[in-house]
């Protein structure tokens, strides 16, 4: 008969370990939460731009859109294009532009989406209520003034961030897994490890972030958003703290696709002014950006219901 040595025994023991721990990684119920700014979508549309946003966009299980037109019909037509399981949300017009979302199961809609007129940002906010699984969020998807001008006067990025920053401050609701996304036009300029210049707009950004111990998934990738320079526009901005926006799985699992490379004819990196040209017709001047999250995590009401049978 053969026997084993503690040595053998060991490794195998080792091995049983690994292979539960890969099969409870694997397990992990996680949904791709989205970002999109699609100029102008849904103003002129063929089925060749419709079919492009939705290859670029596929596996997304909820994405939020900027600038769609004033005539809403391309959120819609992204919906169908990316499968017949995508229900969708848009809404009205909020100086000369709609929002949209586009989700799938396992997320669900918890009440209609209604653009937000208490931040008092030049274009309201739209604010979706979701579920998927144990975690349920609020969406406010954004999208802010580049400077402002005379049609747009008081708001500049600068009084949209202040905005922003005093409605975190204050803000009362039981259930705090927000996530702000969009387009805020900021920054202007990608810093890398380096600071934003003192007493300017981006300088006001970076403090919104830090105040309220957000993140946003765009600066920590260093990715920038713009197809034509290194700005990074784009955000998915949540708290990552355990009482807060937990389920977020991991900077790994963040994706900002770099479509524009199908566009780059000469494959020197940098698309020139009419390659540039060619592919905002043909898709959008910002690339997409992806995160994943965990939808297996008891939210806050189930924890402290069992936190306090556990005392009981």
């Amino acid at each position: 008969m053969r026997t084993y040595t503690c040595k053998h025994s060991s490794f195998f023991l080792s091995l049983i370990l690994l292979l539960l721990f890969v099969s409870a990684v694997c397990s992990e119920e996680t949904i791709t939460i989205g970002t999109f700014n699609i100029v102008k979508l849904g103003e002129t549309e063929d089925v060749s731009r419709i079919s492009r946003l939705a290859e670029i966009c596929s596996g997304v299980d909820l994405l939020a859109i900027q600038e769609v037109a004033e005539t809403g019909n391309g959120v819609q037509m992204l919906a169908e294009a990316l499968g017949k399981e995508y229900a969708f949300s848009v809404s009205e017009i909020t100086t000369h532009e709609r929002f949209g979302f586009i989700w799938r199961s396992p997320v669900e809609l918890l009440e209609p989406c209604k653009l937000m007129d208490n931040l008092n940002l030049g274009r309201n906010p739209y604010l979706g209520k979701f579920k998927a699984g144990q975690f349920d969020f609020e969406i406010v998807n954004m999208h802010l003034f580049w400077e402002g001008s005379k049609k747009t006067y008081p708001h500049t990025r600068g009084v949209e961030l202040k905005l922003i920053d005093d409605w975190l401050s204050y803000r009362r609701d039981e259930e705090l897994d927000v996530i702000l996304i969009g387009d805020f036009n900021e920054p202007n300029v990608f810093y890398g490890y380096n600071l934003p210049p003192p007493y300017s707009f981006h300088e006001m950004f970076y403090e919104l972030l830090s105040r309220h111990s957000m993140i946003s998934v765009s600066l920590e990738k260093r990715v920038p958003t713009s197809i034509v320079n290194q700005n990074i526009y784009d955000h998915i901005i949540f708290n990552p703290s355990h009482y807060l926006t937990e389920e977020f799985l991991g900077f790994d699992t963040v994706d900002i696709r770099k479509w524009e490379i199908a566009y780059d004819e000469d494959q020197n990196g940098v698309l020139s002014w009419p390659e540039y040209e060619k592919a905002l017709k043909a898709v959008a001047d910002h690339r997409p950006v992806f995160a994943k999250f965990r939808i297996d995590i008891p939210d806050d009401d189930q924890k402290n219901d069992s936190e306090m049978t556990n005392k009981e």
